[in-house]
Order: C-alpha cells, then structure tokens, then sequence
C-alpha cells in the first residue's frame, strides 16, 4: 500500500510475525549475497536473518569515491529477483517481497534497485523495531504494577 507521495506504507505487524521475521535460519535457507571489492575481488556472504539482509543492503556507501586510489570500500550485491523469493517464502514477510518486487519494477540499473530495497527494508526494520518496543514496554509495565502489588 502506498501514502499520497508514493511512499510505500507497511501494515503493522504483530509481535509473533517479527520475532518469526526476525529468527536464525538454517544453511539451507540463508540467502548469499557477494561482496566485491577492488583490492579482494568477489566473496560470497551467507546471510542466516533479517539483520543480516538488512545490514548487507544497506553496506553499500554509494556516494563513497569508489575509483579513488585507496579505497577500501566494497559494493555489496544480490539477486533482487531471488532476494524477493527468499523474503517471501523463507523469511514469509509477504508484504516486503510485495514492496520490493513492485517498487523495483522498471529499475534497471542496481545501484537504483539498491537503494529502493535499502528504504523498504530501513522502514520495515523500524517497524520490526517499534512493535519490539511496544512489547516490551508493556511488558516491564507489568513486572513494575506485579512487584508493586507485592510490596
């Protein structure tokens, strides 16, 4: 779903969908991306959560001098074809595969495909983040009202 401006515009989740969102996968499921780098050529990173995706896609410093002498930055890439898969059926946040897929259509150069991915993913992460906060102030609100009806 998107606002006015375009902005694509999450549902909230509930607490059991980003703790299940969230989880460490097994081998079988983690999604690889490569980074490459002048001086070191290509390697795979093996990514087992969310935090991983969203740390790796959001690694990339585009506005960093990457032909500048001396630079040891790295540009991280991924299939987004296979990236939209692994969100919707491993990780099963259906809605960002959704976003990612619709938002990259008519994309065609990856630094662009990139940094729309980075925004999705840095919204949703906020998110994922606030639901967390939520449940847990709520949560040390009732171990605060239980040890006061204690005393």
């Amino acid at each position: 779903m998107s606002d006015d401006t375009g902005q694509t515009i999450f549902t909230e989740p509930t607490l059991d969908q980003v703790t299940h969102w969230l989880r460490e996968l097994d081998y079988d499921q983690r999604f690889v991306g490569h980074s490459m780098t002048p001086s070191a050529g290509n390697s795979a990173k093996d990514m087992y959560s969310m935090r991983d995706m969203a740390i790796f896609v959001l690694g990339t410093r585009w506005d960093a001098p990457m032909l500048s002498d001396g630079f040891k930055g790295a540009l991280n890439w991924m299939d987004v074809g296979k990236l939209v898969i692994w969100l919707r059926d491993v990780v099963r946040d259906v809605e960002l595969a959704e976003a990612v897929e619709r938002d990259l259509e008519g994309l065609d150069v990856y630094r662009d495909q990139n940094l729309a991915i980075a925004s999705l993913v840095r919204q949703r992460m906020v998110q994922y983040d606030e639901v967390y906060r939520a449940a847990n102030a709520a949560e040390d609100a009732d171990h605060e009202a239980a040890d006061a009806a204690v005393e």
